[in-house]
Order: C-alpha cells, then sequence, then structure tokens
C-alpha cells in the first residue's frame, strides 16, 4: 500500500474541485485518500485498487466514515464483501486497464443514486434524535420525515483520478475508443469529457520547469503509447 502523509495538499485541492453531483473513478484509489473526501462531498466514487490489501482497507474507510457499503465485482479472493451496492461508494480490486475500460458501461448501466444534498453530521443526527423524543415525551406532536424529491441518477463519469506517480502515465492508452460501443449511446450520453487527473514525479522544484519536463514525459509516453 501506498500513503504519503505530504499529498494531502494535493487532495484537498483536487476534492475541491469536484461539484457534489460528480462521479468520480479513482483508478489507484489505495485506502482512500481521495475516494472517501470525495463521497463526503457528495460525489458518486468508484474506487479501485489492484492491491488487495488496499482495496479491504477501503473497503473498512467506506464502513468507518459512512459513505455507504461497497461492492467489489470480480474481488480478490481474499476480500469477503457482499456484492450488493448502497451509498456513493463501489470498490472494485482489478487491474487499473480493465477498470478504466469497463467503468463507463458500469455506471451508465448501473447508475450511482442522485445527489440529495449534504449528509448531516453524526453530532446533526443526534441532536435531532434527542429533539424528537423530546417532543414525543412531552406529548407534542412529532413532525413527519422530510422527504428529497429523488433526482436524475447519475450515468455519466466526470473525473478520473490516477494517483500512481510512477507509472500512471502508462495506463492512458486505456481510455482510447472508451465511448465506442455498439450496444450503448455512450457517445450520447457524454455532453462533456470526463476530465483524467494523471499524477506525475519530477525533480524540478520551480513550477515552470516542472511544468516543462512533465510535458516531455508526457508527449513521450503518449508517441510510446500511440496517442498522438
Amino acid at each position: 500500500m501506498y500513503w504519503n502523509s505530504r499529498l494531502h495538499a494535493e487532495h484537498g485541492r483536487l476534492v475541491s474541485s469536484f461539484k457534489p453531483e460528480d462521479v468520480v473513478a479513482d483508478v489507484f484509489a489505495g485506502v482512500g485518500p481521495f475516494a472517501i473526501p470525495a463521497a463526503k462531498r457528495g460525489c458518486a466514487v468508484l474506487a479501485n485498487d489492484l492491491n488487495p490489501n488496499s482495496a479491504k482497507y477501503l473497503l473498512k474507510n467506506v464502513e468507518n466514515n459512512r459513505v455507504g457499503y461497497a461492492s467489489c465485482r470480480e474481488a480478490h479472493p481474499l476480500i469477503r464483501v457482499s456484492t450488493q451496492v448502497t451509498g456513493l461508494v463501489r470498490v472494485s480490486c482489478e487491474d487499473g486497464r480493465d477498470f478504466i475500460r469497463r467503468s463507463v458501461a458500469r455506471v451508465y448501466d448501473d447508475p450511482s443514486p442522485a445527489y440529495t444534498g449534504p449528509k448531516p453530521s453524526k453530532i446533526q443526527e443526534e441532536k435531532e434524535r434527542k429533539r424528537l423524543r423530546r417532543l414525543k415525551a412531552e406529548g407534542r406532536s412529532v413532525p413527519s420525515p422530510s422527504v428529497i424529491e429523488p433526482g436524475t441518477p447519475r450515468r455519466t463519469i466526470s473525473h478520473f483520478v490516477m494517483n500512481l506517480p510512477d507509472s500512471a502515465i502508462t495506463f492512458l492508452d486505456a481510455f482510447r475508443g472508451l465511448l465506442a460501443d455498439d450496444s450503448r449511446d455512450l457517445r450520447g450520453a457524454y455532453q462533456e469529457m470526463p476530465m483524467i487527473h494523471c499524477h506525475c514525479f519530477t525533480r524540478e522544484l520551480e513550477f515552470e520547469k516542472a511544468e516543462e519536463d512533465i510535458r516531455k514525459v508526457c508527449i513521450f509516453w503518449l508517441l510510446i503509447l500511440e496517442i498522438l
């Protein structure tokens, strides 16, 4: 498992750019440093990691952070979870390329629930329970629970996060022909193409030099992968 506490600012920067109604596909999710905060923001998340131990603890973090129970489709034998999907996060344990190629169809066929507003905190929920108990004890009428009208299920991915700086760029070929599907109208469903956030390493410290260095690396790999 890979974890770097110095990336906390990057986690916050990227997650803050997501809209609560977005669907985020986290290709190399690890234990969830992007997936969990994104789900807390309201995003529906497909979180994947090839390492079964990472996927195992990601599932635990999903439960501990109250962002839904996850399914692990085609899971590694070490991961014992239900295939039922509820909540905001779905966890898979598979190769990054397979995950990328399957993710668009998965969300299209099995849409994530619509965003219904911010979820109350544990403290807010406990205060509300106490208030209702007090009203009942005083013999006063207890208001009916409010009903939020369901919105449109989320069937398209807005962001792909590729936080594996050492080799993420080598997976970009998996996006070729992603929306080419004769059995589904994927091209019609996507009014905007997903944003791909591909993390890379550089030894340069100055922003301009770092940007130039990363561009060179990207062009090299894009040529190798025959994407350009």
